[in-house]
Formats: C-alpha cells, sequence, structure tokens
C-alpha cells in the first residue's frame, strides 16, 4: 500500500532514486485505493503529493507506462490538483511582487479557486492599474476579488498596513536579475534579504499560515551537473544567488522557530506572459523564443 510510505521522511529525490519499478497489480490497487479513500487515507498522514508524483511517473515514464490506468492516472491527477487548492477556499492570499510575470501567473491560478480575496503588494502603480482595468474589462466576474496596495517589501509601515487578515503569501517581490546584482549589490541584499525578513516578521505577527518563497536555481551557481537536485551543495556566483540562498536559511529558522510555517521554490528559467525580451535585463527563455521567431541564432 502507498500509505505505507512515510512521506515526511522521503524526499522527491529519494523516490526518484529508488521507486523504478512498477507492476500492474501493484499500480491498479494503488490507483483504486487512492480515488476511493483520497482525503482519508492521503491528505491527513501527508502522503498525498507523494502518491501524486509517483503516478505521474507512471504517466511519464515508458517503461512503465501502462496504457488502461491512464485515464485513472490523468483523473487522479486532477482530483489532487482540485483538493490541494481547496484548502484556500475563503482564505486571503497576499503576492508581494504581484505586477511582475510571476506573481501575475499566481494571481491568474488563484483566481480560478473559492479563494476570497488577493492582495496585489507592489511599488509599480501604473503596473497595478493597468491590472485592474484588464481584470475589469477581462475577468469582471472575479476582479472584486483582488486588491491592490501600493508598497515596498522593505517598508515596515507598508507591509504591516497590507498584512491584517492574511492567511498565505506568495514572496516574488526581489530584483531577480543576475547581471543587475552584480552592478547593484547593496540594493540586492537590500531588496532580497531585508525585504523578505520585513515579510516574514510581519507575517509571523499576522498569524499567517504560510509564506512561500520564490527562490531561484543560481544557488547552485556553475556547477555543470544535470538534473539538480536539492541535496547539492549551493555554490552562489552572484549576489542575486547569494540573497536567495540566504533567503532559504531565513525561511528555515522561521519555520523550526515556531514563528511562521514556511517553503520555497526554486525555479530555473521561467517564462510566460508579461516577460519582455528587449529589456536590459531580459530572461533568457524569451530571448531564445525572440531570436527563433526572428530565424536568427539563438545562442
Amino acid at each position: 500500500m502507498l500509505s505505507a510510505i512515510p512521506a515526511r521522511k522521503y524526499s522527491v529525490y529519494y523516490l526518484e532514486k529508488n521507486v523504478t519499478t512498477y507492476d500492474e497489480n501493484y499500480v491498479a490497487h494503488s490507483l483504486s485505493e487512492c480515488l476511493s479513500n483520497m482525503e482519508s487515507s492521503f491528505a491527513e498522514k501527508g502522503d498525498f503529493y507523494i502518491v501524486k508524483y509517483m503516478l505521474f511517473k507512471i504517466l511519464t515514464d515508458k517503461n512503465i507506462f501502462l496504457t488502461d490506468k491512464k485515464e485513472k492516472c490523468i483523473n487522479f491527477l486532477k482530483l489532487t490538483e482540485e483538493f490541494s487548492m481547496s484548502q484556500f477556499a475563503g482564505k486571503t492570499l497576499m503576492i508581494t511582487g504581484g505586477t511582475g510575470s510571476f506573481g501575475n501567473a499566481v494571481l491568474n491560478r488563484f483566481l480560478a479557486t473559492d479563494i476570497k480575496e488577493i492582495r496585489v503588494f507592489s511599488r509599480d502603480e501604473k503596473k497595478q492599474d493597468d491590472m485592474r482595468h484588464e481584470f475589469q474589462a477581462k475577468m469582471p466576474e472575479v476582479a472584486d476579488k483582488i486588491t491592490f496596495y501600493i508598497g515596498d517589501v522593505r517598508d515596515l509601515a507598508s507591509v504591516k498596513n497590507a498584512m491584517h487578515g492574511v492567511d498565505y503569501i506568495f514572496h516574488m517581490a526581489a530584483l531577480v536579475s543576475v547581471p543587475e546584482s552584480m552592478s547593484k549589490i547593496r540594493e540586492c541584499i537590500d531588496l532580497n534579504v531585508n525585504g523578505l525578513l520585513v515579510v516574514l516578521e510581519e507575517a509571523s505577527k499576522a498569524g499567517c499560515k504560510k509564506v512561500v518563497l520564490a527562490s531561484s536555481a543560481a544557488i547552485y551557481g556553475d556547477n555543470p551537473i544535470v538534473p539538480k537536485v536539492e541535496t547539492m551543495y549551493p555554490e552562489p556566483k552572484s549576489p542575486y544567488g547569494i540573497t536567495k540562498l540566504d533567503g532559504e536559511y531565513y525561511m528555515e529558522m522561521f519555520r523550526t522557530t515556531g514563528q511562521v510555517n514556511t517553503g520555497c521554490c526554486r525555479f530555473f528559467n521561467v517564462f510566460g506572459p508579461r516577460q519582455d525580451p528587449k529589456g536590459a535585463y531580459a530572461a533568457a527563455v524569451p530571448i531564445f523564443m525572440e531570436k527563433a521567431i526572428k530565424g536568427e541564432d539563438i545562442t
């Protein structure tokens, strides 16, 4: 039975290295158990996300792919997504740096849930105004869920003002460019570290349930080994990478000392809407895409 796997002890990396073979009866039994006892058997024990990961491997690994189980696997993955998002029903979410490409993606994802309120916190009044008009025009049925707060994460008063009644925080505000951080070291430290500490301290005081930090693969530095895993030794080579690693340590400190629950996501080369390929510090993938469209050498 899958529920025998202690999720809190084994990471995804452990499963990837150790769970490699499945027989059809095992998969069929596991799927049946998951689908019929999802909440009671898995959510409470913390095995829920482990099961989701294992079934994803079944779907994507050609060596263990079972055609007749495809529909069940897909349905289960949809159920896990619905269940994981249901915890936000009636809650208030705050997104720092909410007008950026990352923050906007989080905003759009949560607008499709039964969340009560989403607070967009950023220092760019023009972008907030553009977003407000965009959602009022394109998604009027959910636009009233969004509240805009002007402020800087380094400014205690503005963060505190936006924090009251917040249940969850996605902390996306940061100086995000590696090249820019090399020329603006002090600003990078101030925004990425001191700004995070203000958010964590105020989240703790406000009784926030969880803070999620947008970290980065920049903490790995130039290590050529792929794929990257959580157990690899961090070797950041830039102020940006160093501050993101600092952030992860502070997040863990706040969690282990019981001040506020936290989690970190290490993003790699993310791409999506609202990214400008022409900016001085543009992300890699938008630049590659623009060059490909023009028929130019992308490297």
